[in-house]
């Protein structure tokens, strides 16, 4: 993850919305949101298509499913520009800039790490 941000890439969402935006779980490991990656790593092996196996220590993550409450901040990326809906063939899209993700969703995180849980309120309602 950190390598597209360090790029500056341009994430592409074919057919699914934010909730299956592994990037977003990126940023919360690097602002050290607790209570969402173990402390410890596991051994994980990536397979290259010549069966060679590269060894790739991992944390993973666990707990509650953050990532279904994702789309608690669509609309405030959006209006911020960091993500834009478009069409792609017939499939609905989101592109998603890194930098921008990183940038919001970093403050917001730091202000209210319980952003993502089930118990907090809809930023509209927050916002009245």
């Amino acid at each position: 993850m950190g390598k597209l941000l360090d790029r500056q890439a341009t994430i592409m969402l074919l057919g699914v919305d934010l909730r299956r935006n592994t990037f977003i779980h990126g940023i919360e490991e690097w602002i050290d949101i607790p209570g969402r990656i173990t402390d410890s790593h596991e051994q994980l092996f990536v397979v290259l298509g010549d069966g060679t196996e590269i060894s790739v220590p991992s944390r993973r993550h666990f707990g509650l499913s953050w990532s279904e409450h994702f789309w608690k901040v669509e609309s405030i990326l959006e209006r911020e520009g960091a993500i834009r809906k478009v069409k792609f063939g017939d499939a609905d899209a989101w592109v998603c800039d890194t930098v921008q993700m990183t940038d919001i969703l970093t403050e917001m995180l730091r202000v209210n790490p319980d952003l993502f849980s089930d118990n907090e309120p809809l930023l509209e309602e927050v916002a009245r």
